[in-house]
């Protein structure tokens, strides 16, 4: 994330997560959709977000159905 100054990276970073988390409020949302609208970089770095979350949500669940497997089986 090239921005500005750490406290911006910072903010930047808590939309993202709530945003992808479902845990934001509406003013949360509106403020990043104006950051997101600010330039291509911006957009690139919430793709890499949601790309990491949706590999760790894969990843996790992958092992969740793994343990149940190992349980049915004793």
């Amino acid at each position: 994330m090239r921005m500005q100054n750490t406290k911006t990276e910072d903010a930047a970073g808590r939309l993202i997560i709530a945003s992808l988390e479902g845990t934001g409020t509406p003013d949360d949302a509106a403020a990043l959709r104006a950051w997101l609208e600010e330039s291509p970089e911006n957009r690139r770095e919430y793709a890499r977000f949601a790309a990491m979350d949706a590999a760790l949500s894969a990843a996790s669940a992958a092992d969740v159905d793994r343990a149940w497997s190992r349980l049915r089986a004793k």
